[in-house]
């Protein structure tokens, strides 16, 4: 099953499925509200890397690829996915969702 999840403008979870979930061994409660980069190593997280990354998703730019992610026993996983943006009724990106397979 694929691992779905949805991040506000700034990069917090607002929804994650179960496979998500059960991939980085985390209960819904300990994830929603939280920032992404909890799931990231911390020097990636600090990097302008990670800044740009956002940025362009920002802009609705998509992002596809294998990504880097730490499981909450920190555990580095590697993720083949996309990060979509969702817009609005007017054009406006409202928030992203996150398409992902544990590679």
């Amino acid at each position: 099953m694929q691992a779905v999840v949805e991040f506000d403008l700034q990069g917090h979870l607002l929804k994650a499925n179960d496979t998500f979930l059960h991939t980085f061994g985390y209960e819904e409660g300990e994830v929603l509200g939280r920032h992404h980069r909890m799931f990231c190593d911390p020097e990636y997280a600090a990097s302008a890397e990670y800044q740009t990354f956002w940025a362009k998703l920002g802009r609705g730019d998509p992002t596809s690829g294998e990504f880097p992610r730490v499981t909450k026993s920190g555990k580095t996983i590697w993720l083949s996915g996309s990060y979509n943006p969702v817009y609005d009724a007017k054009g406006n990106v409202i928030k992203f969702i996150k398409f992902a397979n544990d590679v």
